[in-house]
């Protein structure tokens, strides 16, 4: 019972407490930081291309190997992997 009983002896030490409480609530809420859309870094890219009719050595040496060329001047890029993909465009 020591808050209560501060509470009743001191009600003017509570009233004081609690106003400096939501004072401050008050200004820290006013200097919060809040965006509709803030800037997120994805860690990863995916880049998929479709060449209809070639073959896999066509696709890699015309399409794929000119993009991870591109894709490796970029600073920050760490690591490019290239996958095959089967079966695109066809129906299996």
């Amino acid at each position: 019972m020591g808050m209560v009983e501060l509470a009743v002896r001191r009600p003017v030490l509570v009233l004081m407490v609690i106003s400096a409480l939501v004072v401050l609530g008050a200004r820290a809420y006013q200097d919060l930081v809040l965006e509709l859309y803030p800037r997120i870094d994805f860690p990863f890219v995916v880049v998929t291309t479709v060449y209809p009719g070639a073959n896999p050595e066509e696709v890699e040496t015309q399409v794929t190997k000119k993009i991870e060329d591109a894709v490796a001047t970029i600073s920050g890029v760490r690591h490019i992997q290239s996958v095959p993909a089967k079966f695109v465009g066809r129906e299996h």
